[in-house]
């Protein structure tokens, strides 16, 4: 189990909270909802043929993954501040937020699946690039390691 990771995020491609599941530092699967159901989606193995791990590890991972997403969808309180209706407002504590995550002495890097890298300070704050080193978004670990 220590080589799952657990993270909740918003992507630019889905309209809802999404818990990616990660072996390894590569994304395996991912809960979502779709018409208030949940859905999974299983993604192939860059490497191998395809994918092997314990039944029971599996099966509490995915457990895992799905209750933190039910949990974060049930109203658990966010880690970033409110963000203000005001654009310039907004942008100051965007570049404020990326630069406490970004300049974390303790931050921890992590490569995702559009093959850029999501980077997490110890609280859970994240940010999310791409290949091209464009910003994507906030992200919020819950539980990194599992």
């Amino acid at each position: 189990m220590k080589n799952f990771r657990i993270t909740l995020v918003h992507l630019p491609d889905r309209n809802h909270l999404v818990s990616e599941i990660i072996y390894n530092g590569v994304q395996w699967a991912e809960i979502s909802q779709k018409n208030g159901k949940l859905v999974i989606q299983f993604y192939s193995h860059p490497k191998h043929e395809y994918w092997e791990f314990s039944c029971e590890d599996a099966l509490k991972i995915l457990e895992q993954a799905k209750n933190r997403l039910l949990k974060k969808t049930s109203g658990e309180r966010s880690l970033f501040p409110e963000c203000p209706n005001d654009p310039e407002k907004a942008n100051r504590l965007g570049e404020k937020l990326i630069e406490e995550i970004l300049s974390h002495p303790q931050a921890i890097v992590y490569p995702n699946r559009f093959d850029g890298k999501d980077i997490f300070e110890p609280s859970g704050k994240g940010a999310r690039y791409d290949s091209n080193e464009n910003f994507m978004g906030f992200l919020q670990a819950r539980g990194t390691k599992s």
